[in-house]
């Protein structure tokens, strides 16, 4: 996963908020590259994908909410209607230009304008673009990855599993009552 998609990810859990005229600028041609090297690296098409993940996981819980009350499961247009009403939520709670207009001011303070310049001239090579092609794999695949790994931590068999091998493993930490007790 590239950095920036690490500063991205830091910025929007932590919620930084330093304001843009509190951090130190390089002037419009460093603004205009920092914003440059954050199209190239986060296309807003990956944060339409991320809207759009977003909005099932919605969909299903609001769905597991209202099903009993319902007494039936919704359709499938109705499910359609209400991804698409969370994926519009999602983009006016945080839209990409929000995200970028954060993001610019940190990037110029990390990187000069000729830094910026160098990379974003690598990013236009056919290597550079090659790269991007790669890692947007390897970030699919890594996500994938982790969402396998979410389920098979949540499936009950595998914490009953692991409970009894840490009581085997820790046995002082677990103690057995004993008899009468």
């Amino acid at each position: 996963m590239k950095a920036l998609h690490l500063l991205v990810a830091a910025i929007l859990i932590a919620g930084a908020s330093v304001s843009a005229a509190t951090e130190p600028r390089q002037g419009a041609a460093a603004e205009q590259a920092a914003r440059t090297l954050i199209r190239t690296e986060i296309d807003p098409a990956t944060f339409d994908e991320l809207y759009v993940q977003a909005s099932r996981a919605a969909v299903q819980n609001l769905e597991a909410a209202v099903q009993p009350s319902l007494q039936r499961a919704l359709t499938d247009d109705e499910r359609k209607r209400l991804s698409l009403f969370w994926q519009r939520k999602m983009r006016e709670l945080l839209p990409y230009s929000a995200i970028e207009d954060r993001l610019v001011p940190r990037v110029t303070k990390q990187l000069s304008l000729e830094e910026l310049q160098e990379i974003n001239r690598f990013n236009g090579s056919p290597v550079g673009r090659k790269l991007a092609e790669v890692q947007a794999v390897i970030s699919f695949e890594a996500r994938a990855s982790g969402e396998q790994m979410g389920k098979r931590l949540a499936d009950k068999d595998w914490q009953a599993k692991v409970d009894e091998e840490l009581k085997r493993e820790f046995p002082l930490w677990f103690p057995t009552p004993g008899p009468g007790k």
